[in-house]
């Protein structure tokens, strides 16, 4: 433990999570024991932390320059809960190392929680129960890379979901567009025959790339069955795909009614979107179709940095909360009484070019992933499992282990697990970027990103909400771990425990560096009021950050082996406390919170 100063961190040392308060009553002399307990309020407490806080967290993570960035979080204020399936990556049948034994255990160890198959454009030509590629269309299937072999090698052996991509643009023969009875007839065998449970299921990859738009032509969609002429034709148009969207969402349902249906829709923003002036609208006239009938919307991010590369590129991630509203807009207009339930989910995203800035990469996955997380996104699944260097989530060789934006998922899922809630988090500099989360086992979590390449930022956070201990849990990551700028780091993520925090600190974030820390919730305080010969116990209903309440103990003697014993007497809530009454019995008792 890294403590800034031992007087300081022995006297403000909180008590454990398990022992909220623990009181000795001489039966004789309670009046004097109320009046010590009072003294050890919340605000008194709240004040000696403060007053200690802010001189002594200057050293968590080194020296520390001027401040340039004031960070505020609110607990009280969530935005959304990560899904299990938030952390995700997309996998390919091309890919060599598809199945190798690394695989599954390098998935999990950095919390991906979704894996795509069969892998982007190669879907709308790829055939299930074949793993084979549409007639006349040109493309590789790597040994072993079978649905079977894939969800069974991968996702279950990780503990992940699957999330499939049908095939909407071509059928066997390569003579027309997808048969709806394929991809009902893989939803039969995933999840009827097999027993996979398979929920997500898109209907087929950018569609809106078949060559409708002008410029446009890298996905295959044989509903127009011609390399000529294909601009403007409707078989390839939104209304053709939305209405065709329903017959694959009729079929398949039919087959197991629990799956998710989404339809493919452009990115706000980023062409051939509607907002970049291109016409017809595919959204407008996808939704308008199929609105009503689909459980998601697929969008795909691919955030261009220009010629900075991945030294701009790390700062695009802001325009995701505009993505999310626009996109929610058009649910809202276009899918009637079901546009609560559309949800939105990213099946494929990834950065720039990274090699003039190797860490950036990590840094840029991390905010990548939280950023639509908190913004509501139930997946974003990082493209891909192996690939050339940028962009590739595991070393591209048999049994190869992280690459740079694993580490970024890593952090990602250090900050939230399935269930945890994003709360608000503001920073005053756009240079530091901030995400922070109320997690279900009582600590604050928060991840700040230096996206400065060349100056540390020293950080003040001011945390809204419950008090905080001032002991946390720190993980560090970013340009110290590249070595000799080797394009792979050279050690992992660095952990340590620090003291200093609460809910007003100071820290240091080097250039191209995250940290995140994990801070408890300081427990609950127990209050006692004597009331004639009787004793009144009161703790908070509903303590922020504790998923579970808290149980009254109560013992005689805390001589070894002490035996402590569940208070037989009933709270009684009342203003929003726990309220027992109990009698005074012997010569002293004493009490105790526990989870």
């Amino acid at each position: 433990m890294n403590n800034l100063n031992p007087s300081r961190s022995l006297a403000a040392r909180p008590c454990s999570s398990r022992f909220a308060a623990m009181f000795l009553l001489p039966a004789s002399d309670l009046a004097r024991a109320s009046i010590v307990f009072k003294s050890f309020s919340s605000c008194h407490v709240r004040k000696f932390f403060r007053q200690f806080v802010l001189s002594g967290l200057l050293a968590l993570a080194g020296p520390v320059r001027a401040q340039v960035a004031d960070v505020t979080v609110t607990v009280s204020a969530p935005s959304a809960v990560m899904h299990s399936t938030g952390l995700g990556v997309g996998s390919s049948v091309y890919d060599n190392y598809l199945v190798d034994t690394a695989v599954p255990g390098n998935l999990k160890a950095a919390g991906v929680g979704m894996v795509r198959y069969p892998g982007g454009s190669y879907a709308d030509i790829f055939h299930w129960q074949t793993t084979s590629i549409t007639t006349g269309q040109g493309g590789y299937i790597a040994a072993n890379t079978g649905f079977v072999n894939w969800i069974t090698k991968d996702v279950i052996a990780a503990g992940a979901s699957a999330i499939i991509t049908v095939n909407y643009g071509s059928n066997p023969a390569g003579t027309g567009g997808a048969d709806p009875s394929e991809a009902a007839g893989w939803v039969n065998y995933a999840n009827v025959t097999k027993g996979y449970g398979v929920k997500y299921w898109e209907i087929g990859n950018e569609v809106y790339g078949n060559g409708y738009y002008t410029g446009s032509g890298w996905e295959c969609d044989l509903h127009y069955n011609s390399t000529s002429g294909r601009e403007g034709q409707d078989a390839l148009g939104p209304a053709a795909y939305g209405s065709n969207v329903n017959l694959f969402v009729s079929a398949m349902k039919a087959v197991d009614p629990t799956i998710k249906v989404g339809a493919v829709l452009t990115t706000y923003g980023y062409w051939p979107d509607a907002s970049q002036g291109v016409s017809p609208d595919w959204n407008a006239n996808v939704l308008q179709q199929c609105g009503t009938n689909i459980d998601f919307v697929i969008l795909h991010y691919y955030p261009d940095g220009g010629s900075g590369g991945g030294t701009n590129i790390i700062a695009k991630t802001s325009e995701i909360p505009a993505i999310v509203s626009a996109t929610r807009s058009l649910i809202n207009t276009y899918c009637g009484s079901n546009a609560p339930n559309v949800e939105i989910a990213v099946t494929e995203a990834n950065g720039d070019t990274f090699t003039n800035s190797y860490p950036a990469e990590s840094l840029f996955t991390a905010d990548l992933y939280c950023s639509w997380m908190e913004n509501g996104a139930v997946t974003m699944d990082w493209q891909e499992l192996h690939h050339s260097p940028p962009a590739t989530f595991l070393v591209s060789a048999s049994n190869g282990g992280p690459h740079r934006p694993w580490y970024g998922a890593l952090m990602s899922s250090l900050l939230a697990r399935s269930g945890d809630a994003f709360v608000s988090a503001t920073s005053d500099n756009p240079q530091v970027r901030v995400h922070a989360t109320l997690r279900q086992d009582g600590r604050v979590g928060l991840l700040l990103i230096n996206e400065s390449a060349t100056s540390s930022q020293s950080v003040n956070v001011t945390v809204n909400g419950p008090a905080l201990t001032s002991t946390a849990t720190q993980y560090q990551f970013g340009a110290a771990n590249f070595a000799g700028n080797n394009p792979l780091p050279s050690s992992g993520v660095n952990t340590n425990t620090v003291t200093g925090a609460g809910n007003s600190f100071t820290i240091n974030v080097p250039s191209f560096t995250m940290i995140e820390l994990l801070i408890p919730v300081a427990p609950p305080q127990l209050t006692i009021i004597p009331y004639g010969t009787d004793v009144i116990l009161t703790w908070p209903t509903n303590y922020a950050g504790f998923t579970t309440g808290f149980n009254l103990e109560f013992a005689t003697n805390l001589a070894p082996p002490a035996v402590w014993r569940t208070n037989s007497t009933a709270p009684v809530v009342s203003g929003g406390q726990n309220v027992v009454t109990n009698p005074i019995t012997g010569s002293q008792m004493f009490f105790r919170l526990t989870q």
